[in-house]
């Protein structure tokens, strides 16, 4: 974790008392928003649902606990979760890599902050936030260097007729044309990919490239389209789940 924690925010987060990820109950959370050192509010009963959202809305720099198994039952269900969130944020466990963690009241009085007993959740939401702020803790990685862009009908053809048809002939001539205009972007910045084309008559039906760079600089050369007859989705190629 870098040491460059001026002017971003942190959520820090911890379930509550007798709720589980496992459970088939809706599990509540405690979770706190800081910035540059300053808790700005505190939420101490908050949904999953509703925490991810607060996320999306604020998009910190981390998102933080003490134990990402909280909030998901298993490693296969991060990937779900990091889905959930921006792509800028990270999500940090402040104890360490498993399955070595460091108990969050050693961690807290060994970074000189006041911990009476036993912490309750949105103390330890609290703690979590300030830990992370002195640079403790492992970001969660899911994602490898690589991108992955897919373009693809979005609308579909009628059931037939010439209609259909001349329908179907410009929407893959469509992908065709936007697929050279992808490679062409990726080639001027040298960026190595690998390209996977369904052809049809009329040019293109579909296309899938996986490129060489991490999705930040891919969605500075291509812009993603989600509306209309056809569609530019970007997404990063996952990878297993590592503490970094």
């Amino acid at each position: 974790m870098g040491d460059d924690n001026e002017n971003v925010f942190i959520i820090g987060f911890d379930i509550l008392p007798s709720h589980s990820p496992r459970s088939k109950k809706t599990p509540k959370f405690a979770c706190v928003i800081m910035r540059d050192g300053i808790i700005l509010n505190e939420y101490p009963e908050i949904s999953r649902g509703a925490l991810l959202k607060l996320t999306r809305e604020i998009n910190p720099k981390w998102l933080c606990t003490d134990n990402i198994f909280e909030i998901v039952p298993d490693s296969k269900s991060l990937f779900g979760l990091v889905d959930r969130i921006p792509t800028e944020t990270r999500i940090v466990q402040v104890t360490g890599i498993p399955p070595k963690q460091i108990a969050l009241k050693i961690l807290a009085r060994r970074h000189g902050l006041n911990v009476k007993g036993k912490p309750n959740a949105l103390e330890s939401a609290r703690i979590a936030t300030q830990l992370a702020i002195r640079g403790v803790g492992h970001s969660l990685e899911c994602f490898s260097e690589q991108s992955e862009i897919k373009v693809s009908r979005g609308k579909k053809p009628g059931r037939g007729g010439q209609s259909a048809n001349r329908f179907r002939r410009r929407i893959h001539s469509e992908i065709q044309q936007m697929t050279r205009f992808i490679e062409s972007q990726l080639k001027e910045a040298d960026i190595d990919y690998d390209i996977d084309i369904r052809k049809s008559d009329f040019g293109y039906s579909s296309a899938r490239l996986v490129t060489n760079a991490p999705l930040p600089v891919i969605r500075s050369l291509v812009e993603s389209k989600k509306g209309g007859d056809w569609k530019v989705l970007i997404s990063p190629v996952r990878k297993r789940v590592e503490f970094v």
